[in-house]
C-alpha cells in the first residue's frame, strides 16, 4: 500500500493536506527546512541536500537552514 505522498517542489496548502488525510496518506512530507522529526501542521520537514557540499551540509545538520523557515513558509505553504 502507498501511504506516503511528498508534495512537488514542496508546495501545499490545507486544502491539500486534507484531501491527502482524507485519501489515506498517513505521511506527509515537504521541503521546509527543519528536523527530521519536525512538522508543520502534519507535514513533515525535510532539507533538500542532494546539491551540496561537505560544509553547507555540515551547517544543515546543525539546524543552519530553520533561519529561512518563515521566508519557506510564505513561498511553498498557502494556508
Amino acid at each position: 500500500s502507498i501511504d506516503s505522498i511528498c508534495y512537488p517542489r514542496g508546495y501545499f496548502s490545507e486544502s491539500v493536506i486534507s484531501k491527502a488525510n482524507t485519501h489515506g496518506y498517513l505521511y506527509q512530507y515537504s521541503s521546509l527546512p527543519g528536523n527530521y522529526f519536525d512538522t508543520f501542521n502534519t507535514v513533515y520537514k525535510r532539507n533538500l541536500v542532494q546539491k551540496t557540499n561537505k560544509k553547507i551540509f555540515t551547517f544543515l545538520l546543525f539546524g543552519a537552514q530553520n533561519i529561512f523557515l518563515k521566508k519557506y513558509l510564505s513561498k511553498h505553504y498557502k494556508g
